[in-house]
């Protein structure tokens, strides 16, 4: 333990292990969490025009033996 201290019980060393665990996995706040995303990212986006025509050549054109992009999507969910 944390005071070098010889633990020998089943007890004692389920307490070690309980107290170690819980120091290190504990709930971050997360009512602090800054901002990330700019307000002005979703009106450019929703200023892009996409069409239908466009969408099917890119998934046409997907290869299914690659490896996920960033989305973390197969290419061969995309496509089949």
């Amino acid at each position: 333990n944390v005071g070098a201290k010889l633990v020998n019980t089943v007890a004692e060393k389920a307490q070690v292990l309980n107290n170690f665990f819980s120091s290190v996995f504990t709930d971050e706040d997360l009512s602090q969490m800054p901002n990330c995303v700019k307000p002005d990212i979703a009106t450019v986006l929703d200023k892009i025009k996409v069409s239908e025509t466009e969408v099917c050549e890119i998934l046409k054109n997907l290869n299914p033996s690659k490896s996920p992009g960033p989305d973390g999507f197969h290419p061969r969910l995309l496509k089949e």
